[in-house]
């Protein structure tokens, strides 16, 4: 492969480093390393149960209701990889990123889970990763890839909810 090759593959994707679903294993590891240094508990209440396993349950279909989307329009779900169709429809109509939203309740899910108020307070910084390296780049990515047609999508929808 020339350099001029090597060069126009690396800009048809949206360059992210690190795949997400790392970003909030990190958070929830994190998090969990944070509480066995200094316990920060929540409820013991059986609502905190209830409420975790809805989360999670929501996040978990987002998350199938994404993929579904994605293998229905024939383009990659990986954002180191090309996008050959933009999904605007289904969960895309109220959100641009509803896998992330689905990646937030997850965590939010989890933490309430294990009793563990760390992953909460971690929450903001996984939503601050995702802005500010994972989105960002996707964002800058479907402006070049698909123009227009992005930026109207970009005007119409918000970015998480």
């Amino acid at each position: 492969m020339t350099d001029e090759q090597q060069s126009s593959r690396a800009l048809d994707n949206a360059g992210v480093k690190v795949p997400p679903p790392i970003l909030l294993i990190v958070a929830i590891l994190a998090g969990y390393g944070l509480q066995r240094l200094w316990a920060l508990e929540l409820t013991n209440g059986s609502g905190r149960h209830v409420a975790a396993w809805a989360l999670i349950g929501a996040g978990v279909s987002i998350l199938i209701g994404c993929w579904v989307q994605f293998y229905r329009a024939k383009t990659n779900i990986q954002p180191h990889k090309p996008s050959s169709n933009l999904i605007q429809g289904g969960l895309y109509r109220f959100s641009r990123n509803p896998i992330y939203v689905a990646g937030l309740f997850l965590q939010l899910g989890i933490a309430l889970l294990m009793n563990n108020l760390w992953i909460i307070l971690l929450i903001p910084v996984s939503k601050f990763v995702f802005d500010r390296y994972i989105i960002a780049r996707e964002e800058a990515y479907l402006e070049r890839a698909f123009g227009a047609v992005y930026l109207d999508y970009k005007r119409s929808v918000r970015r998480w909810l």
